[in-house]
Order: C-alpha cells, then sequence, then structure tokens
C-alpha cells in the first residue's frame, strides 16, 4: 500500500513539476546570450604554427534578437500548436 502510495506521489510531482516549470515565459525575459559581445580570436601557443590565413574557418556575425520578445508576439521555444 506505501509503494502505491509513493508512486503516486512521485508521478505527480513529475507532471506536475514539469508543466508549472515556466511554460514558454522564458521567451519574453531577457537571456544571459543577448548581452554577449564577441571576444578575442583564440591565440595559438609558441610551439604551434597558426593555420593559413585561406585555411581558416571564419565565423559570420549577424544579426542577434538583444531584446526579449513583445507578449503580443508567439513564443518560438514552444512548437506550434497543429
Amino acid at each position: 500500500m506505501m509503494g502505491r502510495v509513493f508512486l503516486l506521489v512521485i508521478a505527480s510531482l513529475l507532471i506536475f513539476g514539469c508543466s508549472s516549470s515556466g511554460g514558454s515565459t522564458k521567451c519574453y525575459k531577457k537571456q544571459e546570450y543577448q548581452g554577449a559581445k564577441p571576444g578575442p580570436r583564440v591565440r595559438v601557443p609558441n610551439d604551434m604554427q597558426p593555420l593559413p590565413r585561406e585555411e581558416r574557418l571564419d565565423v559570420p556575425y549577424g544579426e542577434t534578437q538583444t531584446e526579449p520578445f513583445p507578449k503580443s508576439e508567439p513564443c518560438l521555444v514552444d512548437p506550434p500548436v497543429y
């Protein structure tokens, strides 16, 4: 009997704990990565040779979402409803 009660309590915590974790509110708050700035280039240690310029991988910088989404827009974290 105690085993069933224990399993019922654990199952309830898992079900209700996951559903009350905030859901889609996370895209309406400013995230840590939205304030990120480019850092310095990687330095090659003295005992190694850097790659030739034509073999380097250049990471393009694009526009970033620096502000949280307005509450009137859908949250992209949640999947769309079908």
